[in-house]
């Protein structure tokens, strides 16, 4: 499985069992608000006491990878578990680099 690079910004709920608010840019720059429960996103125990802003690998899968306009590398991904960015979206074009 693929990992996206985000960045976990700000607690939503810090109550059980906790929301946070992700953010990624895609290759257009733009910015890409994800709102998600803890639990789908990872196993790991976080709590308010986690530190934030703090670096996270997305899970997702690389549908097919692409050149831009500009001759950059890009990569089409859909994120994994029925994640979506909040305005419903599932899948975005990114900077290749951003994924690993």
């Amino acid at each position: 499985m693929a990992k996206l690079k985000a960045t976990v910004t700000r607690w939503v709920d810090e109550e059980f069992p906790g929301i946070v608010e992700l953010r990624f840019a895609e290759a257009d720059g733009t910015v890409v608000l994800i709102t998600e429960k803890v639990p789908v996103l990872t196993a790991e125990d976080w709590d308010s006491s986690t530190p934030l802003p703090m670096p996270f690998g997305l899970d997702c899968e690389v549908l097919r990878r692409e050149q831009d306009p500009h001759g950059g590398a890009t990569a089409v991904v859909e994120l994994s578990y029925g994640v979506q960015d909040d305005d419903g979206r599932g899948q975005f074009t990114v900077p290749a680099d951003q994924v690993r």
